[in-house]
């Protein structure tokens, strides 16, 4: 796959992106923006997105083997860190919320919150 030498990921308010990452074999590309995630073509068309996370979802990554994006969660008031796991294929429409079933998982990472502490 080429890919294109500029993107454009819309406008987003305040947030700024916090990470990309690639599906080539499906030609999309996925932008945290700290509350959110956008999916979008590899031509610029943003084709949804997931609101809502109160946390700060950082950087991401596309696993080709089981489709999912990846992305660290971190709720800093509580001091709590979770991996999101988000299933990219029911992102069909904008604002849908982190909530929706399928659509999120989270996965506690104690063993961080133990390092963060110790510091």
């Amino acid at each position: 796959m080429e890919f294109p030498k500029t993107l454009f990921s819309g406008y987003h308010g305040s947030c700024h992106c916090q990470g990309i990452a690639v599906d080539e074999k499906n030609g999309y590309v996925y932008y945290s923006f700290t509350t959110k995630l956008v999916k979008a073509k590899m031509n610029g068309e943003i084709v949804g997105s997931v609101e809502g996370l109160i946390g700060h979802l950082g950087c991401i990554a596309f696993n080709e083997a089981d489709g999912y994006v990846y992305g660290s969660l971190e709720y800093k008031a509580t001091e709590k860190f979770y991996i999101a796991v988000i299933d990219v294929e029911k992102i069909t429409g904008m604002d849908i919320d982190y909530k929706t079933p399928g659509v999120m998982t989270t996965m506690y990472m104690e063993e961080v919150v133990k390092d963060y502490k110790d510091e």
